[in-house]
């Protein structure tokens, strides 16, 4: 029961995430703050994932993403991911844990890669000026591991 009861939590912040960054370009740092409270308070509940490996996954998943995001900027001179998007990972990473970050950014990656296609199909080509919103790829792959993970 209480595993449904995080399930529609989660899938309620996720929507709300993906339809923030779809209309604001923006995860605003309220509803990541409730993201990993809430991600916090399930593994204190459930113990899936263990806490320790909730609290491994938050500076993972943050350190990963922030590395990545440093590095674009250094490399490129401007931002590629935005700190929404970090925040993000990292209170995902109280979610699914250590374990699940890594299908998750995979599934993120290729389904954005996958729109970024899409688009340049459609448009005629690959626009260097458009902003991707991540948020809706980060959050079908953070549901798709926490299902994942339930269903093993």
């Amino acid at each position: 029961m209480m595993t449904f009861v995080f399930g529609l939590i989660l899938l309620q912040l996720l929507t709300l995430a993906c339809w923030t960054d779809i209309t604001r370009h923006i995860l605003p740092n309220w509803l990541n703050l409730l993201f990993l409270v809430s991600g916090l308070a399930q593994s204190a509940i459930q113990k899936q994932p263990q806490p320790v490996d909730a609290l491994i996954g938050v500076l993972i998943g943050g350190g990963v993403l922030g590395s990545i995001a440093v590095a674009y900027r250094h490399y490129r001179g401007f931002d590629g991911i935005g700190m929404g998007d970090v925040k993000f990972t990292a209170a995902a990473g109280a979610w699914l844990g250590w374990m699940g970050l890594a299908p998750m950014l995979l599934i993120a990656s290729l389904l954005g890669l996958a729109y970024a296609g899409w688009l340049a199909v459609i448009t005629g080509g690959l626009d260097r000026e458009r902003r991707i919103p991540f948020g809706p790829f980060l959050a079908a792959g953070t549901m798709a591991s926490w299902l994942m993970q339930r269903a093993a």
